[in-house]
């Protein structure tokens, strides 16, 4: 309502002021009675004159206005067709300037990483004698860095064509300079395969020419992880050819130094004759069964006369001790033997031979052979222990060299140690493996069994804080190998106690020293059993190595106690037996305590001083029943000289003189 009175308002004022112009009467203004619906007869015929005349003039006016409001219509479809294509123009060139931006990022990231890549190459040095060595590695190298100043150039292209075209033809000229790139850098990788395979060529007959080459590509692992980045197949081979070079040096390296190690190694120390009381060894059994009689008669201490002076037979019995073997474990993480000291070795060896060789004619007319086992004897030999020891620890050096040289050189976080250990070290673990079986099966020592587990164990967790995952499979075999070989040596020799029996030609009587020691079997296991509580208390604790071991010892204790059980009958007597019992358990209970085995310290020990503890209470009623009487009448001789009296006792022998008595 108010829009058209303002509409009537307008109207009215233009009539009135074209009517004025043409000489007519004003419209008469609306009286207040009037309403603007209703207006006042006289305005309402004028008006309708008005708008008679003006008719023609507002057709036309309609019509202008619907082509303007056509027109209005097709300007606001124009105006939405060119805000959504402005909105697409925008985001084009938002993506534009982004990818603009990241080519240039691009741009400075490769120019800057080449710039760093030429300066480590530029600090790289061949020694002269790894130069004199690799024929080819100048040449190959001098190529290598020809393709590095390719590379270096089309990024320079690159930073010229940016600073003079547009972003669009920037980002093609990019486009063009990544495929550009991807062949220079192709092209790279294979001349540096060719220059590895030159510079380990030569090196593959040797380890240690290995060594030096790996030192002279140590400051390269920035371009091979650029390398494996940008071609990746390419810098694949080169790490193919690294591999298989390196297998072919260390399997020359390590398997001529196992040969060396295991020609100069002691053959097996025991046979199985050599356990703790074999069928063959029966009748040394006798000796212990008259060490009672021995010992009586003659007042020589069961534990002085325990080792024979015979020599084989000291030499034989100390085959259960440990000899100090156990500072081989100590030393362990000790640099290996070096060939230097195989080839000194090897040279007494043959001093030795040809001294063997030289007194011949003198040692074929000895009749029991001193000569020659005097130089024999003379022969120096390495024990298997320190063979085990030297060559292990030579493998883990190798293995944990080449895992850095890969991870650090190449930088693949994808090479799996696992197939870089089975490929490059394949063979030689499995001849070690066949080697181990072989040298084991011949062995009847578990002391030297217990010392080749804590060194298996020793170079295992070394190889583990090394971070070498690949070689946990490889000492797991290695320890079970060793694990199972002892428990069936403990078997063997539990066996043996089981099936030893007395000597058919045994003569109690005979107060003769035997050439074997009295106490054969007892002094046997009684430092078999120090030397294995000894190594437990030093390297076993915490160990599972431990567990095997305090499994075995048990039923070997069982053995042996039956075994003194069964050979105590044979004598004639309670007290001989007796004697018989302290003898032995005195013996082992001694063993166990000069071996540095602390008072206690293990169920061994508690269970031989309760076996020893009660024979002895025995021993003690029987001698103080057997001379009371004796005590009695040396006590009523003496009391007259003890109350100072000098009368002789009734019925008896006039006192002796005081200072015979003192």
């Amino acid at each position: 309502e108010e829009a058209l009175d303002r509409a009537v308002s307008v109207l009215m004022e233009v009539a009135t002021s074209e009517e004025t112009a043409r000489g007519a009467p004003p419209l008469a203004p609306a009286t207040a009675s009037s309403s603007p619906f209703c207006p006042a007869p006289d305005s309402c015929d004028a008006l309708e004159d008005l708008i008679l005349a003006r008719e023609p003039d507002a057709l036309i006016l309609g019509s202008k206005l619907g082509e303007a409001e056509l027109l209005l219509t097709t300007l606001d479809d124009s105006l939405s067709s060119f805000l959504t294509e402005m909105t697409t123009v925008s985001g084009d060139v938002v993506r534009l300037e982004a990818e603009t931006r990241e080519a240039s990022r691009l741009a400075t990231v490769v120019a800057d990483t080449l710039d760093r890549l030429q300066g480590v190459v530029g600090t790289l040095t061949i020694d002269d004698g790894v130069r004199s060595q690799i024929t080819q590695g100048s040449v190959a190298s001098a190529s290598y860095d020809r393709a590095l100043t390719d590379v270096s150039r089309a990024i320079t292209r690159l930073a010229t064509q940016r600073s003079q075209d547009g972003g669009g033809r920037g980002i093609r000229a990019l486009d063009n300079f990544e495929q550009e790139l991807e062949s220079l850098v192709a092209t790279a990788v294979a001349r540096s395969t060719e220059y590895i395979s030159d510079l380990f060529s030569d090196a593959a007959r040797s380890a240690d020419r290995r060594l030096a080459a790996q030192q002279t590509l140590s400051g390269r692992g920035k371009l091979y992880q650029f390398l494996f980045k940008h071609a990746p197949r390419a810098a694949q081979e080169a790490l193919d050819v690294s591999v298989a070079l390196g297998a072919k040096a260390h399997g020359a390296e390590l398997s001529s130094y196992l040969q060396e190690l295991l020609r100069l190694a002691k053959p097996p120390s025991l046979s199985k004759a050599d356990t703790l009381a074999s069928p063959e060894t029966a009748n040394r059994l006798r000796s212990a069964l008259t060490a009672a009689r021995f010992a009586l008669s003659s007042g020589v201490s069961p534990m002085t006369s325990g080792v024979s002076e015979s020599g084989s037979m000291k030499g034989r019995t100390s085959l259960f001790t440990l000899g100090g073997r156990d500072a081989v474990v100590e030393k362990c993480f000790a640099p290996p033997v070096t060939r230097e000291e195989l080839r000194a070795a090897e040279a007494r060896a043959a001093a030795a031979a040809a001294a063997a060789a030289s007194s011949s004619s003198s040692s074929a007319a000895s009749p029991d052979g001193a000569g020659p086992q005097t130089s024999r004897q003379a022969v120096p030999l390495i024990p298997y222990e320190e063979v085990f020891r030297s060559w292990l620890l030579a493998f883990v050096r190798a293995v944990a060299g080449e895992a850095m040289f890969a991870t650090d050189f190449f930088l693949c976080g994808d090479l799996s140690e696992d197939n870089m250990c089975g490929t490059m070290f394949g063979d030689i673990m499995a001849s070690w493996h066949a080697s181990l079986a072989k040298r084991l099966a011949a062995t009847y020592d578990g002391l030297q069994l217990l010392v080749l587990m804590c060194l298996a164990r020793s170079l295992r967790d070394d190889a583990r804080r090394r971070m070498i995952a690949a070689l946990d499979e490889f000492f797991d075999q290695v320890v079970e190998a060793v694990r199972t070989r002892f428990l069936d040596v403990v078997r063997l020799n539990v066996d043996a106690l089981v099936r030893a029996a007395q000597h058919p030609r045994m003569t109690l009587g005979s107060t003769k020293v035997e050439k074997t020691s009295p106490h054969f079997v007892t002094r046997r296991y009684g430092e078999f059993v120090a030397a294995a509580l000894q190594l437990d208390a030093k390297f076993l604790s915490e160990t599972d190595v431990r567990a095997d071991l305090l499994k075995a010892l048990p039923p070997l204790r069982k053995a042996f106690a039956s075994l003194l059980a069964r050979l105590s009958q044979s004598l004639p007597d309670p007290r001989s037996r007796t004697i018989f019992y302290l003898n032995n358990t005195g013996l082992i209970l001694s063993l166990l305590r000069m071996r540095a085995v602390a008072d206690g310290a293990s169920a061994e020990e508690r269970a031989w001083q309760s076996l020893h503890s009660a024979h002895a209470s025995i021993f003690a009623e029987d001698m103080a029943r057997r001379h009371l009487g004796e005590l009695v009448t040396y006590a009523r001789e003496v009391k007259p000289f003890l109350s100072g009296s000098t009368e002789p006792p009734e019925g008896g022998a006039p006192p002796a003189a005081v200072t015979d008595v003192k």
